[in-house]
């Protein structure tokens, strides 16, 4: 007989579920086998979608009874992974029979979240606190001498304000450090403040310290204001589950039974209870609300609060928070509910103060832009290297924020290359960027307006399509009030809308662009470039100064020359016909040099054992644009091509399709459903507000019916359910998947229509015909959500950025920065789709649909579009050493087997068994 594996079935957690900080996760699953579970232990690996070689770590699991079939039910203490928000652990549940044979329970994710919404805007605005702390300090440290000495108190600061210090203590660690905060900086408006504050800084203009204070308070302020919005629900929920505890604590009577479930393996220690450490770190995210708000007011005395007022109100909070860790459920339950109150209080009492400080903000991001102006003139005007280099990088900076206005980026490029060059008219720059700003506005409404539709909706299902960028929203959503002071705070920021369209102000742009020798063709780069490789290396430079300065030459001639046609495409040329094939050149060309930029550090270390190590990279770059060029002179860079190729390909190709179709290019519908045939599914995401809509409205239809059956309203829901539903039916046209259940639904409506009478057997009828309507726009709903996840799937790919941004450090915050680009490709994808569809004359009018298909584009040709500097590593497939690693596993667990259904009292036998034991744990892992 051959024994059998165990059989581990996971009753919870969940396959994805979400969690707190240190909160403490049920595992229960029920074990089967034929012999008995010898031992079990929790697996688990910290972001393995990160690093695919994150270790794999096991936490060891008592078992206290054998025998076929057991219950293993304990926590997973996340405190001891030293998760934080934005982490993943993906985990499962091993367990070993007396035989050696292990079973493992399906995987679960548990993705960590911070308890308030708002983290991310909250550790951006601490890193410029210290930015504020460090400019000055490093300014009088420079002065003095050497600046090695003020690294203690920074890292001191850093601490104190919940960041990781690993920035030199130098102007250029400092920008490199601004740079990233731009690229994770949420808000087009606040990523524009940081990249003046970095020209500014790059130029030598260091007086920013007081400037970032003032540009940053009312950001400071709303996100406490965010925050404590968040904690409310927090507590919320903590008192939900309070009342929960106390409905199922009962006295036990003389006739219970016991549960059928035994608790083998259970944790009876009160201090891992999962509420109570919920509570516990409750009052520790309260705590820290509170001294990040007393600190905004007493550094901006401007706000008009009173600091002791505050210290008192924040005293209360505390003290009541305290009460809810402790005591019965019912005294916890009462101080949720004064907790409640009081956060509401406080809200409430610091909300006026946001006026002030956006008056101080409007005064002192004037005086920012003043001196960025000045600085702008006399760097134009100068005729030398660093003033070309500060252009040059400028260039890249501007690229993190995918709303900066293209007619920086023309006078960017162009002062890179030579001073004194014509600029853009100041007129149709400010027309051009007037839609950037309007595109950036409205992208920030309608993350808003998702979290409000999730909040709406009756079950998380529903709003499925819909993905907030912050992962609690999904929970929560935004409650009334929250809803109403954000709108009011998003409102107030509102830009003028451009009075011209979008096409004809960036055709203005286009026209007055300088002409220069950089906005050249994709192919004439490429050989440029490649004639430019052959020089240098041709050189064959012996001194190493001289060697040094050439590579320099030729990198910043290459990054000018790829720059120079992403201007081109994204900005100059935008409403004329372009091609694919030119686009994933581009595309190509700059993950190619990205790429021999990293090689060319690693070469760096190698050059005192290989005198020529330097020149491999130049090669490797040669021989990769090589291909691209034989690909695109052999055909392969079509557009059929490029879209089955590597995801940033898929952006841009699918990008320049959908900008074509949409400015009506003769053929770009046809192009654009040729090559991209679920491009009409984009549209369904927003479509689904709509057929909830007509769902509510069927409901509410059906009560009319209920109570005091009234005509006048039986018609105005139906005609409500009937308008949202048409909404949908047009978003939902030519969807293979949909139609057949559209056209079902439009029969039914019609049938219900032809009912006219009120009397029982008519009432009777309506109410037949709406069960079958609700029942087919249910099943219509589901399977329209379905189609719509899948085409909002993430697209891969965007792992651009500034250098370094993905290194182990940063990679966390890194994925979310890039969390926020993908958001807002999608967003363009789905609106510019709309927009195409709405050519036709029976389709919906989408305002800005033109705008956001240019944005698409823009994104798909940008850094930020898919070249990686590091990025996600893929994922690795099946080498030729694979079949013989299963193989040795096979083997040795026979070898396993047969010692231990063979025991003897051999002295080796223990240490034989350990030893194959660790070998096939390895071997596995």
């Amino acid at each position: 007989m051959v024994d059998q594996t165990p059989s581990v079935r996971l009753e919870s957690p969940s396959a994805q579920s979400d969690h707190v900080p240190a909160s403490l996760v049920p595992v229960r699953a029920e074990i089967l086998d034929d012999l008995a579970v010898d031992s079990a232990a929790i697996v688990w690996q910290l972001n393995p979608h990160l690093n695919l070689d994150a270790p794999l770590t096991l936490i060891p699991v008592a078992v206290l009874e054998k025998g076929p079939r057991l219950w293993i039910d304990v926590p997973l203490d996340l405190e001891s992974t030293l998760a934080v928000p934005g982490d993943e652990i993906v985990a499962f549940l091993r367990v070993r029979d007396s035989a050696g044979n292990d079973g493992d329970s399906a995987p679960f994710t548990i993705r960590v979240v911070s308890f308030t919404r708002g983290q991310n805007e909250r550790d951006r605005l601490a890193a410029l606190r210290w930015l504020a702390i460090a400019v000055p300090a490093l300014q009088e440290a420079t002065e003095r001498g050497p600046s090695d000495g003020i690294r203690p108190s920074l890292e001191a600061e850093a601490k104190r304000l919940g960041l990781t210090f690993d920035a030199d203590p130098s102007y250029a660690g400092l920008l490199s450090l601004l740079e990233q905060e731009i690229y994770m900086t949420e808000g087009s408006g606040s990523k524009q403040d940081a990249i003046a504050i970095q020209g500014l800084l790059a130029a030598g203009r260091i007086g920013t310290g007081d400037a970032i204070l003032g540009v940053t308070g009312r950001r400071r302020l709303e996100n406490l204001i965010v925050r404590l919005f968040g904690m409310r629900g927090e507590v919320d929920r903590i008192r939900e589950s309070l009342a929960q505890q106390k409905l199922s604590t009962k006295e036990p009577k003389p006739d219970d039974k016991p549960d059928s479930k035994p608790d083998i393996g259970k944790a009876s220690d009160p201090t891992l209870d999962p509420l109570k450490r919920r509570t516990t770190l409750a009052l520790r995210t309260l705590e820290a609300i509170g001294g990040d708000l007393l600190e905004l007011v007493r550094e901006v005395p401007a706000t008009g609060l009173d600091a002791a007022a505050i210290a008192d109100m924040q005293a209360q909070l505390n003290e009541t928070g305290y009460r809810m860790t402790r005591g019965s459920a019912k005294k916890r339950g009462d101080a949720c509910n004064q907790l409640t109150t009081f956060l509401s209080g406080l809200i409430a009492t610091i909300a006026p103060a946001i006026q002030p400080l956006r008056q101080i903000e409007t005064q002192s991001r004037a005086a920012i832009q003043k001196d960025l102006t000045a600085t702008l003139a006399q760097l134009r005007a100068a005729d030398t290297l660093p003033a070309r280099e500060w252009f040059r990088r400028r260039l890249h900076v501007l690229e993190l924020d995918p709303f900066s206005p293209g007619s920086e980026a023309i006078d960017a490029l162009a002062h890179a290359v030579a001073p004194n060059q014509p600029q853009v008219p100041a007129a149709q720059a400010a027309v051009e960027r007037g839609w950037w700003e309007w595109l950036a506005w409205e992208s920030e409404a309608k993350v808003l307006q998702q979290a409000k539709v999730l909040q709406q909706a009756k079950t998380l299902q529903q709003a499925k399509a819909l993905t907030p960028r912050d992962p609690l929203v999904a929970h929560s959503g935004v409650a009334d009030d929250e809803w109403t002071m954000l709108s009011a705070l998003l409102a107030q920021r509102l830009p003028q809308k451009p009075a011209s369209t979008f096409l004809a102000a960036v055709k203005a742009i286009g026209a007055a662009a300088p002409p220069l020798e950089q906005l050249e063709e994709p192919r004439n780069v490429a050989i440029a470039v490649l004639a430019a490789i052959d020089r240098t290396v041709g050189a064959s430079l012996t001194d190493p100064v001289a060697r040094t300065a050439a590579v320099a030459a030729f990198e910043r001639a290459a990054d000018l020359a790829i720059m120079g046609i992403a201007t081109r495409g994204r900005v100059v040329h935008l409403v004329q016909d372009g091609e694919t094939a030119d686009d994933v050149l581009l595309v190509g060309l700059r993950d190619s040099l990205l790429r021999y930029q990293h090689n060319a550090i690693l070469a760096a270390t190698e050059t005192d054992a290989a005198p020529n190590a330097w020149q491999r990279s130049l090669i490797g770059l040669k021989g990769a644009i090589g291909k691209l060029l034989s690909q695109l002179d052999t055909g392969e860079l079509r557009v059929t091509e490029a879209i089955s190729r590597d995801p940033f390909q898929i952006a841009a190709a699918q990008s320049r399709l959908l900008w074509d179709a949409a400015r009506g290019r003769p053929d770009g519908l046809q192009r654009l459903n040729d090559a991209w045939p679920e491009a009409r599914l984009l549209v369904l995401s927003d479509g689904l507000v709509s057929l909830r809509a007509a769902a509510a409205a069927l409901d509410a239809a059906e009560a009319s019916l209920t109570v005091s059956p009234a005509a006048e309203k039986w018609k105005r829901y139906r005609d409500e359910s009937a308008s949202g539903f048409k909404t949908f039916a047009a978003a939902a046209a030519g969807v293979t998947d949909l139609e057949p259940v559209v056209h079902e639904i439009q029969t039914q409506f019609a049938a219900m229509d032809r009912v006219t009478a009120w009397d029982d057997a008519a009432i009777r009828a309506r109410r037949l015909a709406l069960g079958e309507v609700r029942s087919a726009v249910a099943v219509l709903e589901r399977r329209a959500a379905a189609v719509a996840e899948r085409a909002d799937a993430d697209p891969g790919g965007f792992e651009g950025g500034p250098d370094q941004i993905w290194n182990d450090a940063t990679r966390r915050q890194a994925l979310f920065g890039r969390r926020l680009v993908v958001d807002d490709w999608l967003l363009a994808r789905r609106t510019g789709m709309a927009g195409v569809l709405a050519k036709a004359p029976t389709g919906p009018a989408v305002e800005s649909a033109d705008a956001w298909a240019a944005f698409a584009l823009r994104l798909g040709l940008s850094e930020l579009g898919g070249a990686s500097r590091g990025g996600q590593r893929p994922l690795q497939r099946e080498t030729k050493g694979d079949p013989l690693v299963g193989w040795l596993r096979r083997e040795i667990d026979s070898a396993r087997k047969s010692l231990r259904a063979n025991p003897s009292q051999g002295v080796y036998q223990k240490a034989t068994l350990e030893y194959l034991d660790s070998v096939g744990d390895l071997l596995r892992y």
